[in-house]
């Protein structure tokens, strides 16, 4: 499985490793327009974290539906298990997600002391919670899509969702909410987000491992 993950590292396109710099710039850049409300700003800025975690997982599975059949091929000829191939896309998932919150990490330090245009905690842990929770809930909607249907309609139902998630983050949050299961996140949203988001990793997991071990190759 570590060889797998390592394969993954290895084949990941070098222009993935670029685009951090320039995207978080963006993200950065939004979330300062939020800077007024605390919990607006950490989402903003956990979720460009968490876009560019996703690209990177997006960009380490970039195939033709044809290819990923003869890539399993090869894979599967190995002797290895179906659901170690699982198990190493979604561990990868933490090492793209590191590899993203480092990258903020540098540009957040580069924008504060040398641009000064970065408002908040450069080791904000809520961001660093938040980043991870949606870079997980996005790719487990991601792995069952791509395991069952390929890249293409992966990549396009995240797409929307990523989307239609990040224009609704601050409609929801100017929502006045008196009672009900909203107001509970509100109240602890840090909390709220682990607890949906190991619901979503479990659910797409074992999604993935059913759909893996019985497609045919």
């Amino acid at each position: 499985m570590i060889h797998l993950m390592v394969k993954d590292m290895y084949t990941q396109r070098k222009t993935a490793y670029i685009a951090p710099v320039f995207l978080l710039i963006y993200a950065l850049s939004w979330g300062n327009l939020f800077g007024n409300s605390e919990l607006l700003f950490q989402w903003i800025n956990g979720l460009g974290v968490a876009f560019i975690a996703f690209l990177m997982v997006l960009y380490s599975n970039v195939t033709t539906g044809e290819s990923d059949k003869i890539q399993n091929r090869l894979v599967l000829s190995l002797p290895l298990k179906r659901r170690s191939v699982v198990d190493a896309r979604y561990l990868m998932i933490s090492v793209w997600w590191l590899f993203s919150w480092l990258s903020w990490i540098i540009m957040s330090f580069v924008l504060k002391n040398v641009f000064h245009e970065f408002g908040g905690q450069i080791l904000d842990y809520k961001v660093l919670v938040f980043s991870l929770c949606f870079t997980c809930i996005f790719t487990s909607i991601y792995y069952p899509i791509y395991f069952k249907f390929g890249f293409k309609a992966a990549q396009l139902v995240v797409m929307v969702v990523f989307f239609l998630f990040s224009f609704g983050i601050g409609k929801f949050l100017s929502l006045k909410i008196n009672s009900g299961i909203f107001l509970s996140f509100l109240k602890h949203p840090m909390i709220s987000s682990i607890v949906v988001t190991v619901i979503f990793a479990c659910i797409s997991y074992l999604s993935s491992l059913y759909l893996y071990e019985k497609e045919q190759f």
